[in-house]
């Protein structure tokens, strides 16, 4: 009975850190951000409250700093390899490319928020990162699976990456 307890204790510690972190990541918190890591490196393979990659989502929010020290503590933990958002969001196409010759399925995964790598790609401005994509399979007019229905080149232009919607559109044309 006291081990059942002190392993649901523990679990709830985690969770709570797990609040802390995702509540820092939002607030753009670098500091607490460290702490939190610098206790718990396992912290950094949490999701955001929808399940999205918390590097992801410091990326989307742009919290650099705070994506750079994910990307370091996930490294550093090396529980679980970075997915193809992840790089994605490090704008890493080597990584990226390496990724996808190994599990070629993963061109087509949406991450929890229904967003392919390739929407990702297109509305960061990732456009080394667009172009492994497209070599590898993307397919730019496939809508995310999402209320938003975007394709890459909506993607795009909702990162205000007018260029790259240009380029995207003229491939589907």
């Amino acid at each position: 009975m006291l081990a059942q307890g002190l392993v649901i204790g523990a679990i709830l510690r985690r969770m709570d850190r797990a609040t802390e972190l995702r509540d820092a990541v939002r607030r753009d918190d670098r500091a607490r951000v460290s702490a939190l890591l610098e206790s718990a490196p396992e912290l950094a393979s949490v999701g955001n409250r929808r399940g999205l990659s918390l590097l992801v989502d410091a990326r989307v929010r742009g919290h650099a700093a705070i994506v750079a020290r994910l990307a370091a503590a996930r490294r550093a933990a090396g529980d679980a390899p970075l997915n193809a958002d992840e790089l994605v969001a490090l704008g890493e196409p080597v990584a990226l490319e390496r990724l996808l010759r190994a599990d070629p399925a993963a061109v087509h995964r949406a991450a929890a928020d229904g967003f392919l790598p390739v929407h990702r790609a297109a509305f960061l401005g990732e456009t080394a990162c667009v172009d492994v994509l497209l070599e590898q399979g993307a397919d730019p007019a496939r809508a995310a699976a999402n209320a938003s229905q975007l394709s890459a080149a909506g993607s795009a232009d909702a990162g205000r990456r007018k260029l790259l919607a240009a380029r995207l559109r003229a491939r589907i044309a």
